[in-house]
């Protein structure tokens, strides 16, 4: 079974670029434009990471993690920006994100990253059963 991704960007060429390069990893990739619809995916349906963005209009990316920490918990949340700034960095960590990504993102990169955080969240499920 593929890990469902649910990948969160306002920008439409990224989005498009992450889906392709995520499913060439094998990985189920869902699309959301913003905070708001990523919620909107999270209430209706089960996934196994969230990969957002951190500027996006009307709510950031810190924002949808302390969302999904608040609702649930043991999800993974790998944040990318093209904005990059230590201050970020340790905002995204102290909220709880699995990673923190600087745009340009390469493939390979990006799909290590994921998966790392996936094997994480699956030997923390482990370890409570």
């Amino acid at each position: 079974m593929s890990a469902r991704i649910l990948v969160v960007d306002d920008d439409r060429a990224v989005r498009t670029a992450l889906r392709v390069n995520l499913r060439k990893a094998g990985m189920d990739v869902t699309l959301a434009t913003h905070p708001g619809e990523a919620l909107e995916h999270l209430r209706a349906e089960p996934f196994d990471l969230v990969l957002t963005d951190v500027k996006m209009p009307g709510a950031t990316g810190i924002e949808l993690l302390a969302s999904v920490r608040e609702g649930w918990p043991a999800l993974p949340v790998v944040v990318m920006t093209g904005y990059g700034s230590v201050e970020d960095a340790v905002d995204a960590m102290k909220h709880g994100a699995a990673d923190y990504l600087i745009k340009p993102v390469g493939k390979d990169e990006l799909v290590l990253v994921l998966e790392r955080a996936l094997e994480t969240k699956a030997l923390r499920a482990e370890l409570v059963q």
